[in-house]
């Protein structure tokens, strides 16, 4: 599951990097897996209608004070919305899971607020400041949490490969014998 979100994040970060150098876009872009060289518009709408609505609200914002962000931003949604593979998941990866989205979406709360900052009048700037603070905060505390899951997830691998080399050292001799008869060829009609 690593590897996949580690794809995920390196292929969205050169596609993000593509979209901010130009305007590559394709009409009709896939959702999700494979989705970096555009978003049109039937997808920009799904992606809208998908967000919670106070990023969306900001969303919206953003895409009026900057159009290029705007469309960066689409960008990272679309390429990071793989909740089609949640259902196979056990409780504890979609525990795991759900927090990473929820991360995702207040990392990309906060980018807005802080594109707004750039675009604020003074009078404006103290109360997004606040808003960016609250952001933060919370987005520590879910940082924090899935920190928490990886480390018990973790400990648990921890201990069934500590269990593993116990059952392992106390059957040395045996692991042995079996490997060798199968090197000598003796061990073919062992097999399951």
């Amino acid at each position: 599951m690593k590897t996949i979100i580690m794809i995920l994040f390196v292929f969205s970060f050169v596609a993000g990097n593509l979209l901010a150098q130009e305007d590559v876009y394709v009409q009709k872009a896939p959702l999700g897996f494979g989705a970096f060289i555009g978003v049109g518009e039937q997808d920009e709408k799904e992606l809208l209608e998908s967000l919670p609505p106070e990023l969306k609200a900001e969303l919206l914002k953003v895409k009026e004070l900057d159009p290029k962000q705007y469309k960066a931003l689409l960008h990272e949604i679309a390429f990071n919305g793989y909740d089609v593979y949640a259902g196979f998941m056990e409780s504890y990866e979609r525990e795991r899971y759900e927090t990473e989205k929820q991360v995702r979406e207040l990392e990309l709360f906060t980018v807005t607020l802080g594109i707004r900052y750039g675009h604020a009048n003074d009078n404006e700037k103290p109360k997004i400041i606040n808003d960016l603070k609250s952001q933060l905060n919370q987005l520590f505390d879910m940082k924090e949490k899935a920190r928490s899951l990886e480390v018990e997830l973790l400990s648990k691998e921890l201990a069934q490969l500590k269990e593993s080399l116990k059952v392992r050292k106390s059957n040395k001799g045996e692991i042995i014998n079996r490997r060798l008869n199968e090197l000598i060829g003796k061990g073919e009609y062992l097999e399951w």
